[in-house]
């Protein structure tokens, strides 16, 4: 199996990449999924991506009380969906730090005191207040993950 997809699908063009993608051993059941994934995928890695989540609602006809799925990213189109109304909204990710961030955001925008406080959380980085921002208001209303 190591010689069949030792390259994961980049070819050997881009090595950065492919250690990125590849950290487990060949013949784990991860180094197996990582190279499946490699694979199918290789085709579909944007170096940016950009929707338009008005234009998706308007699609989709959200209305209060829809159940939706949603891929994560950084959380706009879910944040924005939202705005709809839906009942339930599903986020889905490979990448768990995407999901992470979502969750981030929700906590910041249901317990942070303002709507100042929330731009300047998300908006503005190195900022002392922040800190104390998520230690008091967001940190113990998230998961361990």
């Amino acid at each position: 199996m190591t010689q069949l997809a030792h390259d994961a699908g980049f070819g050997g063009k881009n090595a950065k990449l492919k250690s990125a993608l590849l950290q487990h051993r060949a013949l784990s059941l991860a180094g197996l999924s990582e190279r499946v994934f490699g694979l199918l995928f290789s085709g579909l890695v944007y170096p940016q991506i950009w929707e338009d989540p008005i234009v998706d609602m308007e699609a989709m006809q959200i209305e209060l009380g829809h159940h939706i799925v949603t891929i994560g990213s950084g959380g706009c189109n879910m944040l924005t969906y939202l705005s709809a109304g839906p009942a339930h909204i599903d986020v889905v990710d490979l990448n768990p730090h995407h999901i992470a961030l979502n969750r981030l955001k929700l906590a910041a925008l249901r317990h942070l005191p303002s709507h100042k406080d929330v731009v300047r959380f998300l908006g503005s980085a190195g900022t002392r207040s922040n800190i104390q921002a998520f230690d008091l208001f967001i940190a113990p209303k998230l998961d361990q993950a």
